[in-house]
């Protein structure tokens, strides 16, 4: 299981957050899941050495701006293929999923903006997604397309789907229990 622990410890490098899923799982393993500093070593040793945890990544701000486009559904892709391949271009990293794919890049400044729904695709820019090497019940192993580079750096122009700004006032920040201080949005429960 050196690989989970490995991998773990690149996201990290790329000043990604990383959490613990439960094994076989796409739920955290930890509550609070997201209001938490980032692991030390001694945690990833716990986590994600010689265990069955899955990983997960947090999506927005404390992942520096991680925007993961989710096609839960392949067919979309042909409806969004434009889109889709306009974040592809960017040399972004693509992992395969059992029903689709994940586009991995950032833009810090859709912390405070919300998408159209877009059937089939999920735009994710906070919450958390499962990644590489997790691996489901099911079976399903999530693998990169390719190895994982650099995350390029969107502008808000640079992404193809429709967004607004979120009703909330744009610079609300509360500190969670843990003492990590997020946008009020990304809070997972509420106040």
């Amino acid at each position: 299981m050196q690989e989970r622990f490995d991998a773990a410890i690149e996201y990290h490098r790329k000043e990604l957050q990383v959490i613990p899923l439960k094994a076989g799982e796409k739920t955290p393993a930890l509550k609070p899941a997201y209001d938490r500093p980032f692991f030390s070593l001694p945690e990833f040793d716990k986590y994600f050495y010689d265990t069955d945890y899955n990983i997960g990544l947090v999506c927005g701000l404390s992942s520096k701006g991680l925007f993961v486009t989710d096609v839960d559904d392949r067919k979309q892709y042909k409806k969004y293929r434009a889109q889709l391949d306009q974040l592809i271009r960017t040399g972004a990293p693509v992992v395969e999923t059992k029903r689709g794919f994940h586009i991995w890049t950032r833009c810090p400044e859709l912390a405070w903006r919300a998408f159209e729904k877009v059937n089939g695709i999920d735009l994710k820019n906070s919450g958390h997604v499962v990644v590489p090497p997790s691996l489901l019940r099911t079976g399903q192993l999530y693998m990169f397309r390719e190895e994982l580079n650099e995350i390029p750096v969107l502008t808000l122009e640079q992404i193809p789907f429709k967004s607004r700004p979120r009703v909330q006032e744009q610079g609300e920040l509360i500190r969670t229990e843990t003492g990590v201080i997020i946008p009020a949005y990304e809070r997972p429960h509420g106040r």
